[in-house]
């Protein structure tokens, strides 16, 4: 939106609620601080990060019937499962496929979104036969999709704002234990740098892009190492411990008011 009335308006309504909140729970750093920017109290402000359900996301091997079903079968699979939006700048990837000279590496996109269209005029004018695009999978389904592919692709526009978020998808990878192939600055790239559970590369640049994809595909010894980064990854973000954590504060607050 343009800042006009309106948006002023919802942004004093939006301080309002934080002033007037017991306490504030932020799921990144980054939201912390601008909301403590804003006037509000650090110690006000807690932050408890997404996670991983363990029950449903966890280390399995390869569901090869799927893969065999999907003409997958001695491909090393760059996935990316979720929703193909504006925001994702999957054209981004798509061009960039192109430019893969190694026959066995293959792109898979799986689910719904603003901009499937496009993507498949785009994959079907360039005649790129190392993708393969899927529609939107039932949840319970996606441990299977993600067990097929070696590497998981997480990538957003180049923007300001994204250094901000940490995408679900990290969590989810880490927990099938699928080195990641990052596509978004500031925290999220902080996070599995710090874990060693994937390679970043700069936003919309595609000489980064592919260099971190050979890299991926051809260091043994370094894909390893993510894959354990990624299970301790997994183990420290285990949803079970945040809801504990975040069931601590909310207790406090209580006791403090009664």
């Amino acid at each position: 939106m343009s800042e006009n009335f309106i948006y002023h308006q919802f942004e004093r309504s939006e301080l309002r609620l934080y002033k007037s909140a017991w306490h504030i729970i932020t799921v990144t750093e980054a939201f912390k601080f601008h909301i403590a920017n804003r006037g509000i109290a650090p110690n006000k402000i807690s932050v408890i990060k997404n996670g991983v359900n363990h029950k449903l996301f966890n280390p399995r091997k390869k569901n090869r019937l799927l893969e065999s079903e999907l003409g997958l079968n001695r491909k090393f699979i760059v996935g990316f499962v979720g929703t193909l939006g504006m925001a994702h700048k999957l054209d981004f990837i798509s061009k960039a496929a192109e430019k893969i000279t190694d026959p066995s590496i293959h792109l898979l996109f799986v689910g719904e979104g603003a901009e499937r269209k496009n993507l498949e005029d785009l994959i079907k004018k360039r005649n790129l036969s190392n993708i393969t695009m899927l529609g939107m999978i039932p949840k319970e389904r996606v441990p299977d999709y993600l067990s097929i592919i070696d590497i998981s692709l997480i990538n957003l526009r180049k923007s300001e704002t994204f250094k901000t978020v940490i995408p679900s998808k990290i969590f989810e990878s880490s927990a099938m234990e699928k080195p990641i192939l990052l596509g978004v600055d500031g925290e999220a790239r902080q996070l599995i740098e710090s874990y060693q559970a994937g390679l970043y590369y700069e936003p919309e640049n595609e000489a980064d892009f592919l260099e971190k994809l050979y890299l991926l595909r051809n260091d043994t010894a370094l894909y390893d190492t993510m894959i354990l980064g990624c299970r301790q990854l997994a183990i420290d973000y285990d949803r079970v411990k945040l809801a504990t954590e975040m069931a601590s504060i909310l207790y406090s607050l209580v006791e403090n008011e009664s």
